[in-house]
């Protein structure tokens, strides 16, 4: 990657985006909205991308960043890449089979009381991410697109303040001077929404690429970028330690849960118990409580809180339960017939 602008010809890129020269240029200069024709995967794409002034990025998101950075857990620990990313919002539990927060680290959160916020500051901050989107002359129509398909499968993160409900992207990413491959985020259901920004007294220096198309976009001064995520292979590149992201999207397996247990409690109600045969793939829905003096994590959960996992009808026990074989568990269970939809009854997207 190029360290000075001097370098970009010589090192082969075709479009390296930075901020504006000078802040007077901010009116007209710090929009870029580009069009991909055929992505390798065979799809159109666009980038959009609004670089903002020094001074424009909420102090509540550098707190909550930082927090996040702080408290959370790290994820993708890869051999070769480098810098920090946690995770926040939304996430499916494979152990409970159903949507929970990320939560923070007891031991992180004793260590780190200097950089705590409360449950309503960190909801304002992610209501401020989104709303720069929102607002953005650019960027808003991406973020409605996103947000009317998240209503209508029920996968937003709801936050109630000033008595009122705000309905924000469920699963966000933060990352310090993150240095990755190139990737697709497959598990994604919609477009990608960051922010980067400098961390106070440093001076860092990354790199958003899209390597199939040439293109380089300088995160040194705040930006936001709008991309999908899903379809167009993308990396960091951090030269300079001192870059910082709050990224937005959502999963997949977020979305399908969430719908599904809508879904089901609708279909369920019609479902007769000679609708189902030996063989028949099924979603059995059961509450957590049922099994928590099996599990005690699953005393931490809300006691109306379902668990839904895909099975196999195996044999009938009577004419109120049956036997099935879990498919992600790999293990039988008898569950009530009450409990059973079959998955071709159930229409999720």
């Amino acid at each position: 990657m190029p360290a000075s602008p001097r370098s970009r010809k010589s090192l082969g890129w075709k479009s390296i985006i930075g901020s504006p020269s000078k802040p007077s240029k901010f009116n007209y200069e710090s929009l870029y909205h580009i069009k991909i024709k055929d992505n390798l995967l065979g799809k159109h794409d666009e980038i959009k991308i609004q670089f903002l002034h020094d001074n424009s990025v909420p102090t509540l998101v550098r707190r909550a960043t930082s927090f996040y950075l702080s408290c959370h857990n790290h994820v993708r620990d890869i051999h070769f890449e480098a810098g920090t990313m946690v995770p926040a919002g939304m996430r499916f539990d494979p152990r409970t089979s159903c949507p929970i927060k990320y939560s923070s680290s007891t031991t992180k959160m004793n260590s780190q009381k200097k950089n705590i916020m409360s449950e309503r500051d960190l909801h304002l901050a992610l209501l401020q991410f989104n709303e720069l989107f929102r607002q953005s002359s650019l960027l808003s129509k991406s973020m409605d697109f996103s947000m009317n398909y998240l209503k209508c499968v029920r996968n937003t993160l709801d936050v109630k303040l000033n008595n009122t409900i705000h309905e924000l992207l469920p699963t966000y990413m933060c990352s310090a001077s993150l240095h990755n491959s190139v990737h697709i985020d497959a598990n994604d259901s919609t477009s990608s929404f960051a922010i980067f920004f400098q961390e106070k007294h440093l001076k860092g220096l990354s790199y958003l690429v899209f390597p199939e198309i040439g293109l380089a976009i300088e995160l040194k001064s705040p930006v936001l970028i709008c991309w999908n995520g899903n379809t167009s292979k993308h990396c960091s590149i951090s030269l300079r330690e001192g870059i910082l992201s709050l990224f937005g999207s959502s999963k997949n397996l977020v979305d399908e849960r969430v719908k599904l247990e809508s879904q089901f409690q609708s279909t369920r109600k019609k479902l007769k118990c000679h609708d189902l045969c030996v063989g028949d793939s099924v979603f059995v829905q059961e509450k957590l409580s049922d099994h928590s003096d099996l599990d005690s994590y699953l005393k931490l959960f809300d006691k109306h809180k379902h668990s839904t996992k895909k099975a196999t009808v195996v044999s009938f026990v009577d004419d109120s339960t049956l036997r099935v074989y879990y498919k992600s568990k790999k293990e039988h269970g008898i569950v009530a017939i009450a409990n059973v939809c079959k998955t071709s009854d159930i229409h999720l997207f």
